[in-house]
């Protein structure tokens, strides 16, 4: 059976970048198997725990969700 994860990504505006971006998100919080059991994954930079930048909130939001649920599917595979 697959495990099952919660995470949470916030976002925050910020000092607009180069390259137009003036939102951050990040993931902030990546529990495997949430409940009595649960273990919390610790959010590395090299893996789910970095920020991503965008043009808009939702553009930074997706970036993020998208990174993480591709972590997700790849720990499922194992």
């Amino acid at each position: 059976m697959s495990d099952r994860f919660d995470y949470f990504i916030s976002t925050e505006q910020i000092r607009t970048l180069p390259g137009g971006e003036k939102f951050s998100a990040k993931v902030t919080r990546l529990v495997r198997n949430p409940g009595p059991n649960q273990e919390r994954i610790t959010l590395l930079s090299n893996n789910v725990g970095h920020e991503f930048w965008g043009v808009t909130e939702t553009e930074a939001y997706a970036q993020a969700k998208s990174e993480v649920n591709a972590w997700i599917a790849a720990q499922n595979l194992n």
